[in-house]
């Protein structure tokens, strides 16, 4: 993602995709090699980096001790404006389960998406109906829940495609 400002202001009006490691209980984790380690290895509980309530609280990874984000550092809730994007650095999962997340919080708005402080999950798209109704039972209970992931980009103002600013 190239953030284009150092500014962290709440970013207003803005939706972002995103999708997640998701474990047998149906909660949702961030998608690091850690998590996704955890997760493979099958151990019986992990606590979900969001809330039973579709929300989530950035926090630093790495130890450091300051408001999330920060110029200094890559921590935060990161989500992509554009489905392309999100499949091109999450193939496999995003084309299992997507989210429509909006940011909370501050934040810092890029040309390809945005990070920030917190967020919350207000719609879910999955490739198995099954599985997206368990998922937002379990993590999101106030997500939408999409069997149309067309509709779903749609109805938040998002793009399937790139268009960045300096394509014509």
């Amino acid at each position: 993602m190239t953030i284009t400002t150092d500014s962290f202001e709440p970013i207003v009006g803005a939706f972002g995709l995103r999708t997640f490691s998701v474990d047998r209980r149906h909660r949702l984790h961030p998608i690091t090699t850690h998590w996704l380690r955890a997760l493979r290895s099958r151990m019986p509980d992990i606590p979900g980096a969001w809330s039973p309530e579709g929300t989530c609280q950035a926090t630093c990874r790495k130890g450091r001790v300051h408001t999330v984000p920060d110029t200094d550092c890559t921590c935060g809730i990161y989500a992509c404006y554009c489905l392309d994007d999100l499949r091109d650095i999450h193939p496999e999962l995003a084309s299992q389960l997507i989210a429509v997340i909006e940011p909370q919080g501050r934040g810092e708005a890029g040309d390809w998406g945005f990070r920030c402080q917190s967020a919350s999950i207000v719609a879910l798209w999955s490739d198995d109906a099954e599985h997206a109704a368990a998922v937002g039972a379990a993590s999101a209970p106030q997500a939408a829940i999409y069997s149309d992931l067309d509709q779903m980009i749609t109805d938040h103002g998002l793009r399937f495609t790139r268009h960045h600013p300096w394509q014509r």
